[in-house]
């Protein structure tokens, strides 16, 4: 009976930590969009977020086949490590347009 307990109680977390973690992502978001952008950078970031959880669940078990979970897992975080690698090369483009952004505002 205590696994049920444990489920339960590992799902609720789970659920609990994702809630945080949306709702400060979302707002650390809103933060640096300007206003014209927001619901673009929120739906993209929505859609990219639900592409890598839809692929991950049928990349991870085929690469586990031929890897073993443990190595699957971790060339999978390798795809974060990638992220941040393209975030951090694009930051200059970002800027830009952010800039260019707040300009139009306080022009328009």
């Amino acid at each position: 009976m205590w696994h049920v307990t444990v489920v339960i109680l590992l799902s609720f977390a789970t659920s609990f930590g994702k809630g945080l973690f949306d709702g400060c992502i979302y707002a650390a978001m809103h933060d640096v969009m300007p206003d014209s952008a927001r619901a673009t950078a929120a739906g993209l970031m929505t859609m990219m977020g639900f592409l890598g959880a839809g692929i991950s669940t049928v990349a991870l078990p085929a690469i586990a086949l031929h890897t073993g979970l443990a190595t699957g897992f971790a060339m999978m975080a390798g795809l974060y490590l990638l992220a941040v690698i393209v975030l951090i090369l694009g930051r200059p483009a970002i800027a830009r347009v952010i800039l260019r952004g707040r300009e139009g505002v306080l022009h328009g």
